[in-house]
């Protein structure tokens, strides 16, 4: 049997008291590429801090980035290594781990704005632990790394490394959210690890072209659980409600979707 870690906070899960309504926002970015790793990654951060600011302006406390998002026109099927991503490397702490806020990579930028001190903020990028690559999706608020979860099920296995698997939850005005990325909705691991663990409530990023939305929706009602979505393809990024999408990106151009759930 495959072994795997999980997180003490999956564990919490169970144990949150009864919330009230969460206002939640999904981004739509249209994801552009400059003339280095570095520059393409600025341009996409000035793009999610004008969605997050738009985001606050109408009440969420909450918002997810799509997948690959800041990586611009990256050709993935082009990868030979795990390090032919190392250009849009960064170093993540450990969740409770305060930002250097003197930074000027993605974490910085996005976990120190002033959006972030309102906003919870879930966004992927390429994690370099140690010159090992990741693709992770990282959880920030003003000015701390709240949580961090490797995608498990890779599907770009020449480009990022496989992590072990774990169960990883935050929360946000006493709603617990899970985590999981893009391809792992086809695997049990970690995403039904999660429902069992009683987790209702999930961040999802992800780059599923075409059906991406529907599959989020299917997910959401066999399962009764509500999924903030952000998908790196155009009007695919949505929030889900027990299965029934309550609200969903338009096609085409930068968009935050706003909703409440329950």
């Amino acid at each position: 049997m495959k072994s795997f870690f999980i997180a003490v906070v999956a564990i919490a899960a169970v144990l949150q008291p009864c919330h009230a309504a969460i206002k939640v926002a999904a981004g739509q970015v249209n994801s552009t590429t400059g003339a280095s790793a570095v520059d393409t990654q600025n341009q996409n951060v000035d793009t999610f801090l004008q969605l997050m600011s738009q985001a606050v302006s109408q009440g969420a406390v909450f918002i997810d980035f799509p997948e690959f998002s800041l990586m611009g026109s990256f050709e993935f099927d082009l990868c030979s290594s795990t390090f032919t991503v190392a250009a849009f490397g960064e170093v993540i702490g450990a969740a409770g781990h305060r930002i250097d806020c003197n930074g000027t990579g993605p974490l910085s930028r996005i976990g120190c704005s002033d959006a972030a001190k309102v906003l919870h903020v879930s966004y992927n990028t390429v994690e370099n632990a140690a010159g090992i690559f990741f693709n992770t999706q990282v959880v920030v608020h003003n000015g701390v790394i709240v949580a961090s979860y490797r995608k498990y099920n890779v599907f770009y296995k020449n480009c990022f490394a496989s992590p072990q698997l774990e169960l990883i939850t935050f929360v946000v005005q006493n709603t617990t959210f899970g985590i999981f990325t893009c391809y792992d909705i086809l695997f049990e691991h970690p995403k039904m690890d999660l429902v069992r663990a009683g987790v209702k409530y999930f961040s999802y990023s992800s780059a599923i072209p075409l059906i991406g939305a529907d599959a989020v929706s299917l997910f959401g009602a066999e399962n009764g659980v509500n999924v903030v979505s952000s998908n790196a393809n155009t009007g695919q990024s949505s929030i889900v409600d027990h299965g029934l999408t309550i609200a969903q990106a338009p096609s085409g151009g930068n968009y935050v979707v706003v909703a409440t759930l329950a």
